[in-house]
């Protein structure tokens, strides 16, 4: 039982003392839609590419999605996110 406890407290210890140089932190943000565009297939019979452009508060970018998400949206629509921001601390 003795031992059950040292255990416990020990990786307690290790767990609390954590220097991981990697944190994550999130915030709520708005990407807009600025653009769309739909490409047809090769050979015909329809449109095969679905693209948005969009704007994150910081940069614009392109990107592929299906023909239903394209639908759903609009130009100047914005998406409301949960931005993922990872930190990498170095040591010098």
């Amino acid at each position: 039982m003795k031992e059950l406890i040292l255990y416990i407290s020990l990786l307690l210890l290790i767990v609390s003392c954590n220097n991981d140089p990697v944190s994550y932190s999130c915030t709520q943000g708005t990407i807009r839609i600025l653009n769309k565009e739909k490409h047809p297939c090769a050979r015909g019979g329809g449109d095969c590419s679905f693209k948005f452009y969009l704007y994150d508060g910081q940069r614009a970018y392109w990107c592929g999605t299906d023909r239903d998400t394209w639908n759903k949206y609009n130009i100047q629509d914005t998406l409301p996110t949960l931005i993922i921001t990872k930190t990498i601390i170095e040591e010098k």
